[in-house]
């Protein structure tokens, strides 16, 4: 019976040998047991030597013949262990000691006479016994493959820690890219929200803040209020001092009405041209009429030359505010164009004024104007 070399060692070799000894198998197949030890040791692939305690070799498989035999020699049964050794052969007769007090394998390195020359070997080395008597039994193994072995496995452990190193490099990249894509898409946000010229809130930007205002309020039962502001006699500005003027002029009243604003939830966005629309939550008709009037105050303090305006000499604005509780029933739509009308009725009579909707005025605030 002969077993595949790939999958035996030495230390299989030990394990059948013990347990024949040991009496494992019945008396009857003692026989049959040391055949199949034979037969395992022979299809070792690396060269296995079985000596006696005193280091005379008993046993050699195939392997170890064609390899340790020279060729004026026929066998090497029978022959000292020492005698195979080119080097050394005293220190490695010590060395023989140490397998007899091991239960394992013992190694060492050692020069041994082949039939190419002297060449070195790893020893593996550990006592077996029978019912009558102890034995040694000595593996050969070719530093070149322990070394194989080792590079081989340093080789993978560098290729390991290199791909580790790279994933993390490429997990590093992902998330700096994951940081750029987020800064990228609110710079992206606020370009789509943000007016180019002044700076503040666009009209997409309003229309979403309305709608969130409006059901907040209606939520609430708070009252919401809007003031729509226009530059008066903007055009003639234009006209009179070119479109970087105006462009200029749109930057200042746009800052001095947002410098107006007292709290963080006040809002102000350019609602197209020279119209700016001003939204106050939880406000009522005092509190968005003292609002529309700081806002035409603020503008008039900025002192900026109009000399084509029929109103004043310097850049005024006009006001229309209207303020409302929403109900499920009313519309957002209505509530501005109302805002938008009070504006009409500020420039009909006479602009830089404010007005309230007419609908909601309260009689002492009905004529009410800024201070001229």
């Amino acid at each position: 019976m002969r077993l595949d070399a790939d999958i035996l060692d030495a230390s299989a070799c030990v394990m059948l040998a013990e347990a024949a000894a040991q009496n494992v198998l019945s008396h009857e197949g003692a026989e049959m047991t040391e055949r199949l030890l034979l037969n395992v040791l022979q299809a070792l692939p690396e060269p296995v030597l079985v000596a006696t305690l005193e280091q005379t070799i008993c046993f050699a498989n195939d392997s170890a013949r064609a390899t340790l035999v020279p060729s004026t020699r026929d066998d090497i049964v029978g022959s000292p262990l020492s005698s195979l050794v080119t080097s050394g052969s005293e220190t490695f007769s010590d060395w023989l000691k140490k397998p007899l007090c091991s239960t394992s394998f013992v190694s060492e390195q050692f020069d041994f006479a082949t039939c190419q020359g002297s060449k070195s070997f790893w020893i593996d080395a550990c006592s077996i016994r029978d019912d009558m008597r102890a034995y040694l039994l000595i593996r050969l193994r070719a530093p070149d493959a322990q070394q194989s072995a080792v590079q081989s496995l340093a080789v993978r452990v560098d290729m390991l820690q290199q791909e580790i190193a790279m994933r993390r490099a490429a997990e590093a990249r992902l998330q700096e890219s994951l940081i750029e894509l987020e800064r990228a898409k609110k710079q992206l946000e606020q370009l789509a929200t943000v007016d180019s010229l002044t700076g503040i809130p666009n009209r997409r930007s309003i229309d979403e803040t309305l709608r969130r205002e409006w059901s907040k309020a209606m939520r609430n039962g708070e009252p919401l209020a809007a003031i729509m502001v226009d530059i008066d006699h903007f055009k003639d500005y234009n006209d009179a001092y070119g479109h970087q003027a105006g462009d200029l002029c749109l930057k200042q009243v746009a800052n001095a009405i947002r410098a107006s604003l007292r709290r963080s939830t006040d809002f102000v966005g350019r609602y197209g041209g020279e119209e700016f629309l001003v939204l106050l939550e939880n406000s009522d008709w005092e509190k968005a009429a003292k609002m529309a009037e700081k806002i035409c105050e603020a503008v008039r303090e900025l002192r900026i030359p109009h000399s084509a305006s029929a109103t004043a000499k310097v850049v005024t604005v006009s006001a229309g505010v209207n303020v409302t509780i929403p109900k499920p029933q009313s519309s957002i739509e209505k509530f501005i164009g109302d805002a938008d009308a009070a504006l009409y009725q500020a420039k009909r009579k006479g602009r830089k004024q404010f007005v309230l909707h007419q609908r909601a005025v309260k009689a002492r605030l009905q004529r009410r104007k800024v201070r001229s």
